[in-house]
């Protein structure tokens, strides 16, 4: 089964999911799941496996025995709430990969524009960051904890 237009949707799924990143993992969680969904529907997952070269195969197999080992892990664990929290943070180690063989070869401007995209997520969130903080401190009448060496005042005698 393939998606009309399946290529277009990944790009922007991509573009989405490198720009979600820096962000809550919700938001990411359910951006790789339609990625991945969307490309089992719209490329040819299969073939594009078969056609992997042997490097790409010993590369796919180290990130698959890689999240084996963290299975094996919970027969060690007591706390299994944790080890299953574990698991999911490491699942990315096996997806990504996955996702990017799928895809195939990307080009080069693709690539730039996905990094571009990332960079500018990472420079909102560090506003967003850096105006909490300020607010924050604000709210708490107290600067020293946000500069310490410009704000070294009380916020109520300005």
């Amino acid at each position: 089964m393939n998606l009309p237009g399946g290529k277009k949707i990944v790009e922007y799924l991509l573009y989405l999911l490198s720009f979600s990143l820096p962000f809550y993992g919700i938001i990411t969680n359910i951006i790789t799941i339609l990625l991945i969904i969307t490309i089992v529907f719209s490329i040819k997952f299969v073939q594009n496996f078969s056609n992997l070269s042997k490097d790409k195969k010993i590369f796919l197999i180290v990130f698959i025995l890689l999240y084996i080992v963290q299975i094996a892990g919970l027969t060690n664990t007591q706390n299994f709430s944790n080890g299953f929290f574990v698991l999911e943070k490491t699942l990315s180690l096996l997806l990504f990969p996955l996702i990017f063989i799928a895809l195939g070869d990307l080009s080069i401007s693709l690539i730039k524009r996905i990094l571009k995209i990332f960079v500018l997520g990472c420079f909102i969130a560090s506003l967003i960051c850096i105006c909490n903080a300020l607010l924050v401190n604000y709210s708490l009448n107290v600067m020293t904890s946000f500069l310490p060496a410009l704000y070294d005042i009380s916020m109520s005698k300005i």
